[in-house]
């Protein structure tokens, strides 16, 4: 058997050779010039591309030797932030030559990689929850604050010789009192009197001057001068004052007139003097007097807020 190979064979063997290395060397150049391999020669041809043109056009423009001799360059624009020099002192151009095209100060970068987007969405989700700084933290929810209303007095409200002023106080401390709420007025007789004498001088228009209160057990003698239908006499009236349905009464049990004799009427006008007298207490007043205590120079009135 001869060990000589054949020379057809060889030469088979380097065609199929021959055809392998140009199939590989199209797939190579084929790959080169697709997408999918970048090895980064294409990417600086574009960037030197861009970074020439954008030269280019930050380049200020040149008169060409074929332009009119009477033709004026314009000027650009002028920048942002620099002032507009005034209609009298701008070129007038004496060619019909289109404004040239504003020069973009942007330098122009290559086209970058979009960012990949983020899978994990949690820092998102966590800048959105938080405040931005500055704003006033939402405050939370608390219960009611609001101040109840103080509670109502139902202690004993005791008076000993109250003036014009204090009276007028009690008005107040009625309207912040409990209903019930027990009250006590006592008189002196001086203090009583000293009060009837202020009250007559504040009214000098009353029909009863020089009014004086004696105070006695269970009754009390009012003397004074009292003017009845022209008439001005001095007259005493004694009787007794009780409380009844929350106000004042009096009940008189006589009267008598110093040194004169006087018809019947004119006593009828004193009784209705003395009973008119008492008309001042309001029958809606918060103060329900329950009771009136006469005794030797003093008088106690009981009452309660109703």
């Amino acid at each position: 058997m001869s060990s000589r190979i054949p020379r057809w064979s060889c030469l088979t063997v380097l065609a199929v050779c021959n055809l392998a290395f140009w199939l590989a060397v199209a797939i190579g150049v084929a790959l080169l010039a697709s997408d999918k391999i970048d090895l980064g020669l294409e990417s600086s041809l574009r960037a030197g591309q861009a970074t020439v043109a954008a030269l280019w056009q930050q380049a200020p423009p040149t008169l060409s030797p074929d332009a009119a001799p009477g033709s004026v360059n314009p000027s650009p624009p002028p920048l942002q932030g620099e002032q507009e020099p005034p209609a009298g002192q701008k070129a007038v151009s004496a060619s019909s030559t289109p404004p040239p095209t504003p020069i973009n100060l942007q330098r122009s970068f290559p086209p970058t990689m979009p960012p990949r987007p983020t899978t994990n969405n949690t820092p998102a989700l966590a800048a959105q929850s938080t405040p931005q700084a500055g704003a006033a933290p939402t405050a939370a929810p608390s219960p009611s604050t609001a101040t109840p209303p103080p509670a109502l007095a139902s202690s004993l409200l005791p008076l000993a010789d109250p003036n014009a002023a204090d009276l007028m106080r009690l008005d107040a401390e009625m309207s912040r009192s409990a209903p019930g709420r027990p009250v006590q007025i006592r008189y002196s007789e001086a203090g009583l009197n000293r009060e009837i004498s202020a009250l007559l001088a504040q009214n000098p228009g009353l029909p009863y001057q020089n009014v004086h209160a004696d105070l006695k057990q269970d009754g009390v003698v009012l003397s004074g001068r009292v003017t009845v239908v022209g008439f001005q006499v001095n007259a005493e009236v004694s009787g007794r004052v009780t409380a009844q349905d929350c106000q004042p009464q009096v009940e008189i049990e006589t009267i008598s007139i110093a040194g004169l004799t006087t018809p019947g009427f004119v006593r009828e006008g004193i009784k209705d003097i003395v009973l008119g007298s008492l008309d001042w207490y309001p029958a809606d007043y918060p103060l329900c007097l329950e009771q009136i205590v006469l005794e030797e120079d003093q008088v106690t009135i009981y009452g309660s807020r109703r």
